[in-house]
């Protein structure tokens, strides 16, 4: 059993070694045309969520701003830090949720070299 398990191992690592890239990438054909990745149920599915979750995330965050901002009653220290976490959550809600979505569906960074390190330093954070 344990010579099998190596056997199968070894097959697979020398697959991987010897995998050969299709020497003319085309960016726009990431996906196989039979992926259900690539199936417009699919992409119209996954838009759907992402819309949902930025609009409700965005319209959730304003109002409790605008709540703790507009009555005097509401600026209390405690109501300032969730207001602080407001913010965050909006920005996190601007800043990942559209490129996700995108780059989740198309498979690949259509955004190009400028916004790769910009956004990824914007969502990870690592300073």
């Amino acid at each position: 059993m344990a010579l099998l398990n190596i056997t199968t191992n070894f097959t697979l690592l020398e697959s991987l070694l010897n995998r050969t890239e299709d020497p003319d990438p085309d960016c726009d054909n990431f996906l196989h045309p039979d992926s259900p990745l690539a199936s417009a149920y699919f992409q119209t599915a996954v838009y759907s969520m992402y819309i949902t979750i930025f609009v409700v995330a965005l319209l959730g965050n304003v109002f409790v701003c605008y709540t703790v901002l507009s009555s005097p009653r509401m600026r209390t220290v405690t109501n300032y830090f969730i207001m602080n976490l407001a913010v965050g959550d909006m920005l996190i809600t601007i800043l990942c949720v559209p490129f996700t979505s995108v780059s989740l569906v198309k498979q690949y960074w259509p955004f190009g070299g400028f916004l790769c390190p910009v956004i990824n330093y914007f969502q990870v954070g690592k300073h």
